[in-house]
């Protein structure tokens, strides 16, 4: 979630954070929890300083003119990343 005092921007969150920013926007909660890659909702204010409804929109993924894009994934994946089984082993409740 991005924000500042007059603009809200959500993009997919989990279902602890939904609520009260459902609640911000005055959207449902799993509609935020729903979103894929690149959407989010957007509320702001109008001309008027009154804020407006949210609404959906796309953001486009960035073009990293530096080439490095690839070797960064590479790299936190290798730094970041574990085995899905483990994962699921370790939060099995």
């Amino acid at each position: 979630m991005l924000g500042n005092c007059s603009t809200i921007v959500c993009f997919r969150v989990g279902a602890e954070d939904a609520p009260i920013i459902g609640t911000a926007i005055d959207f449902a909660a799993q509609s935020l929890m729903d979103l894929g890659r690149g959407e989010a909702f957007m509320r702001t204010l109008n001309s008027r300083g009154a804020p407006t409804n949210a609404h959906y929109i796309e953001t486009r993924r960035a073009e990293l003119p530096t080439g490095r894009f690839e070797a960064n994934v590479r790299m936190t994946r290798a730094k970041f990343a574990r085995k899905r089984a483990d994962v699921e082993r370790k939060t099995k409740l």
